[in-house]
């Protein structure tokens, strides 16, 4: 299968690079076969670490999103229990207030 991505920086002739890819192929085009080689190794080791680091960082995250939106149902569940007893409180409330208003009467 071929790869439809297509570099739009070219490292020879700089065309299509930004500031940033231009200083590294200053720093980088004067280097010797083996010294680019070892650029290579260390740039895809860089790389393979840094997306290990962020799978882990991902999958942490998913945990923790998964905890919150537990917690999040548990506590809107609460919410709306404690809102039933408030309104059943406050319909009681008013029977008690009536009673003690024609208790006081008498």
């Amino acid at each position: 299968m071929e790869s439809t991505f297509k570099a739009t920086c070219n490292a020879l002739t700089q065309k299509g690079c930004n500031e940033q890819e231009i200083r590294f192929i200053e720093k980088t085009k004067d280097k010797s076969s083996e010294e680019l080689a070892e650029e290579l190794k260390t740039k895809e080791a860089d790389l393979k670490a840094l997306k290990e680091e962020r799978k882990a960082a991902e999958k942490e995250m998913k945990e923790k999103e998964k905890k919150w939106k537990s917690k999040e149902t548990a506590l809107n569940k609460a919410v709306e229990l404690v809102k039933q007893f408030q309104k059943a409180a406050g319909k009681g409330d008013g029977k008690k207030k009536a009673k003690k208003e024609k208790d006081s009467e008498l």
